[in-house]
């Protein structure tokens, strides 16, 4: 269930984010997209990052089209890893690839090339520049290698991340998110956030151990997270893991991965 808004909430302007790895068109990939669906229908959120969006080359199929358009929101998509894929019972040329789903103005938008490796494929980031009611927001969403022994190139990709998020202006928020393929604990990620001072949003609110990929043996790993820049009008209020358990109407788990969805708002400077 949703968690409760606070006390004080009203007198923020709320800002509601998203982040969820949507498994490509692996599984029951039909039944998945239904529930992706209707449990994103069921959170209350302003911008939803998407990691693994699969998109067929003809454009029939899109992930990231399918849910802004059914969800009333805005789409910036960044269409890579080109490759056959298997879906509805052939190979098909496809994309899985980066998106931002958003109800509020998109200002810019930027497609950041990462460090890759040949066995891995193109990385990339998806850089946005949003406009909140007077409030200016980047959101920058990414992919991060997930092969083993690969600490060093994870962490230059991490570092061009937040390079790049870094040169938004200093009035502005910001926020980087998506399936790292670590935890934030690694050293390839957490020392690049503790040199520019920046903030595990769940950790700031008390959610630990979010464990957001089921993995092979169930017992699960936390590779999904947003981080944000120190902010003194931004407060983080909540951090909640959704889209983690077969859906009522489908039966279907929405992906291998589950979403995290954190809330917070801008004070008044």
């Amino acid at each position: 269930m949703p968690p409760p808004k606070t006390a004080d909430e009203g007198a923020l302007q709320p800002l509601r984010l998203l982040t969820f790895n949507t498994w490509k068109c692996d599984g029951e990939y039909a039944l998945r997209l239904q529930a992706m669906l209707h449990q994103l229908s069921q959170v209350d959120v302003d911008v939803i990052a998407l990691q693994e969006v699969f998109a067929t080359a003809d454009g029939q199929v899109h992930t990231g089209r399918h849910l802004a358009q059914a969800l009333g929101m805005a789409l910036v998509d960044a269409s890579v890893r080109a490759k056959p894929r298997w879906h509805e019972g052939r190979w098909q040329p496809s994309f899985s690839g980066l998106a931002l789903l958003t109800r509020w103005p998109v200002q810019h938008s930027t497609v950041l090339h990462l460090p890759s490796a040949a066995e891995d494929g193109e990385r990339i980031a998806l850089s946005c520049d949003i406009q909140i009611s007077g409030h200016r927001l980047r959101v920058v969403n990414t992919h991060l290698t997930h092969l083993e022994n690969a600490r060093h190139l994870r962490h230059q990709q991490w570092q061009a991340v937040l390079d790049h998020a870094d040169t938004a202006p200093a009035d502005c928020s910001v926020l980087v998110c998506g399936d790292l393929n670590a935890p934030l604990s690694d050293p390839a990620l957490q020392a690049p956030l503790a040199q520019r001072g920046w903030i595990d949003v769940s950790a700031a609110v008390g959610l630990t151990n979010k464990r957001t990929f089921r993995g092979i043996d169930g017992t699960g790993q936390d590779l999904d997270h947003v981080v944000a820049r120190p902010d003194r009008c931004l407060r983080w209020k909540s951090a909640q893991v959704v889209l983690d358990s077969p859906d009522p109407v489908t039966g279907a788990v929405p992906s291998d991965h589950a979403a995290l969805w954190v809330r917070g708002g801008w004070c008044t400077p």
